[in-house]
């Protein structure tokens, strides 16, 4: 199946208010048709969270009075409709006038199973009408004494839009540490050093549509804060900074100086001008550089302003990603004396790969039926060698997988070293191909490999994935053609990967393996001898207009035996699936046991094969006993035992013993014990002693 999880019907750039929130679930077979009437569960999770937007990076924003602590709830189940829809009720209404993040998880179960495929999603949620973000002109945590510095405030909507905000009240706080007589839990008294924030000055201020500039006052030295309150007194942001004087030169001596290196785009083409915005602690004169494992190109600049734009040129034949690396030397007229004379930065940029893409076009059928011979064809832009691969798309879904990308391997990001990288020692060889090259050991061991081997493992089926190796194609194309397995239902991935010298080019397409009837049987991994146990079968009517019920039927090996009937009759409507149930026993007969799952109405049928593992609920064991008896001074006994295997025959062990000293051996009693003890994942059978 395929779960997929949404929190509104609208779409919202920004954030979500309570009224928004509609966590609805989709579930759909793989094979595109809706799973209607299964049980989905969910989980409902809210944490603090300040916001961020991508389209405004450099802003600060805050959302009312954040949640005190996590808050988790388990969803009351629910199940899904006739298209595969269901929803959750959140109740987020108690939680107004606080902000946090939302997040919701959700489980679809399969008809009449235990199994599930989860999906999630998360949004910041607030009933806020607009945040307000705030975004300083440099850094604040050193401020010059006097100095004219300033921060950029703007208001947004849900649609992250900028809006004018009136009413607002901007309140300038001092923040500094006074010493407090406590009294400890030992009825002492000590002075404790205390946080005081003290209210210096308030004023009422508006915020424009496109944003409003508001001073910091930096007439004293100290720590303080812009607190911005809307009409109800409620804070809507904050914007500390520290302001460096005579008070706090001692701190400002332990500082670095800090460079700020800001790039115009983040990939060029080779030959590209690239501006690069750089804001410096003082005036000076600096040196560019663009460099990864060599210096490519270097440029020398002066500036007079703290704040400057220079411009340097990417060589034309520059691949891969690199580094702009700036060096800022204070100039010797600048009243900056209490700063280090150097400062430097360094951004990372990566170079744009169109040059080196390939155009390739595929094409494959959109929907085939399972055993089908599926054909598959693909024309790459020039003569290249291609590699093609087909993978059942519920694979992909549990591992996360992505598509390769072969550009971002090749042209992934450098560092200033070089470090080589192997995978090979990884490799596993084949179990049989590892005894093939040694066959007189092999002979030898045989008996002793198989001891770790499972007597009762149960048939498994092959994944469906398909690989077509390297294959030389040219300019005009060439078709494979793919047999998908009996037992396939679902969505097919299909990637090609085309490679010439100079390019590489990758696309994708997917199809719909869809046969008349989808079975799904949900089957146990093992069962006991004497255990009775129930097998439900999904069947999915994938036909149209035909108003006949489906007739399906269970056949099972003889390590199983049906308690009741083996048949089922089940009315099930076009593009819906019904479920059918059927008891079964596990027989004393050991080992992987068959079940087929047969669907037939008129000409349409459909098969499915399922296995389920028979093993011994207990180890084996046979005691042997002998009471009061006498022998000569020296005796020997022999014993042959017989032990019944999963296939039915019966393996013969031979034991031996020799005891006895002195002119008589009187044993009270001789236990002879043979185990054959189950270990996971494999069953170990092994003999275990003899004690008198």
């Amino acid at each position: 199946m395929k779960v997929r999880l949404d929190l509104t019907d609208k779409p919202v750039e920004g954030w979500l208010t309570p009224d928004d929130v509609k966590a609805r679930i989709s579930v759909a077979h793989l094979f595109g048709e809706p799973a209607s009437n299964r049980r989905v569960e969910g989980e409902m999770s809210l944490s603090p969270a300040l916001p961020k937007f991508a389209r405004y990076p450099d802003y600060r924003f805050q959302i009312g009075e954040a949640l005190p602590e996590p808050f988790h709830e388990n969803l009351a189940p629910t199940i899904t409709d006739d298209k595969g829809n269901a929803e959750f009720k959140l109740d987020l209404r108690r939680f107004v006038g606080r902000a946090y993040r939302l997040n919701v998880l959700a489980r679809a179960f399969e008809a009449e199973g235990g199994r599930n495929v989860a999906a999630q999603n998360s949004s910041v949620v607030s009933d806020a009408a607009y945040l307000v973000g705030v975004k300083p002109d440099g850094d604040l945590t050193f401020v010059r004494r006097s100095s004219a510095r300033q921060a950029h405030w703007l208001a947004l909507n849900q649609q992250l839009v900028t809006v004018a905000a009136a009413g607002l009240t901007l309140e300038w706080i001092q923040r500094k540490y006074v010493s407090v007589l406590t009294q400890q839990s030992n009825q002492t008294y000590r002075y404790v050093s205390r946080m005081k924030e003290t209210v210096r000055d308030t004023k009422n201020v508006r915020i424009a549509a496109g944003g409003s500039n508001f001073v910091l006052p930096t007439q004293e030295p100290g720590d303080f804060v812009l607190v911005l309150r809307n009409s109800s007194g409620g804070e809507l942001n904050r914007l500390s900074y520290t302001v460096a004087g005579q008070a706090n030169l001692s701190r400002s001596l332990e500082r670095n100086a800090e460079l700020q290196v800001q790039l115009d785009k983040r990939e060029y083409t080779g030959g590209d001008t690239i501006e690069v915005s750089i804001r410096a602690p003082y005036i000076g004169a600096g040196l560019i550089t663009i460099e990864r494992e060599r210096v490519f190109h270097h440029q020398w600049f002066r500036t007079s302003t703290t704040s400057s734009v220079q411009r340097v040129t990417l060589p034309k034949d520059f691949e891969g990603n690199g580094y702009v690396s700036v060096h800022f030397l204070r100039d010797p007229s600048s009243d900056e004396l209490f700063m280090s004379p150097l400062s430097y930065g360094v951004a990372a940029f990566s170079a744009n790969l169109d040059a080196r893409t390939q155009a390739i076009r595929l094409v494959a059928p959109r929907e085939v039926k399972p055993g089908t011979t599926m054909t598959l064809r693909f024309t790459p832009a020039e003569a290249s060698r291609v590699a093609v691969l087909a993978v059942d798309e519920g694979i992909l879904q549990v591992a996360r997988y992505k598509n390769p990308d072969p550009l971002g391997y090749f042209f992934q990001k450098r560092m200033l070293e070089v470090d080589t990288s192997q995978i090979l020692d990884l490799i596993l060889p084949e179990f049989k191909r590892s005894w093939r090259w040694r066959p007189l050991r092999a002979a030898m061991l045989t008996a002793v490999s198989a001891r770790h081997l499972n007597p009762f493992a149960r048939k498994r089926k092959p994944p469906v994935a398909y690989w077509s190796g390297l294959i030389d194609v040219g300019p005009d194309g060439k078709e494979l053609r793919y047999t998908v397995p009996d037992y396939f239902n679902g969505r097919l991935r299909i990637v090609a990967i085309a490679v010439s010298p100079q390019h590489v080019g990758v696309t994708e397409s997917d199809t719909e393996v869809k046969g008349d009837f989808i079975l799904t049987p949900n089957v146990p991994a093992m069962v006991a001898p004497g255990d009775e146990f129930v097998v439900s079968v999904g069947v999915f009517n994938n036909t149209i207009g035909n108003k006949q019920p489906i007739q399906l039927e269970a056949q099972v090996s003889q390590e199983l035996s049906p308690q009741g009937s083996a048949r089922a009759e089940l009315q099930v409507p076009d593009k819906k699936e019904g479920v059918a149930e059927f008891r079964l026993k596990a027989n004393a007969a050991l080992g992987p046991a068959s079940l087929k799952f047969i669907a037939r109405r008129g000409t349409s049928e459909a098969r499915m094969e399922e296995s389920v593992s028979v093993r011994p609920s207990v180890a084996y064991r046979t005691q042997l006993l002998w009471d009061d008896w006498r022998m000569p001074t020296r005796w020997h006994l022999s014993l042959e035992i017989s032990i019944p295997t999963a296939k039915g025959r019966s393996r013969r062990f031979s034991l031996a013993a020799g005891l006895g000293t002195g002119p008589y051996c009187v044993p009270r009693r001789l236990s002879v014990f043979l185990h054959r003890t189950a270990r996971q994942p494999g069953y170990v059978g092994a003999a275990r002693g003899i004690a008198a």
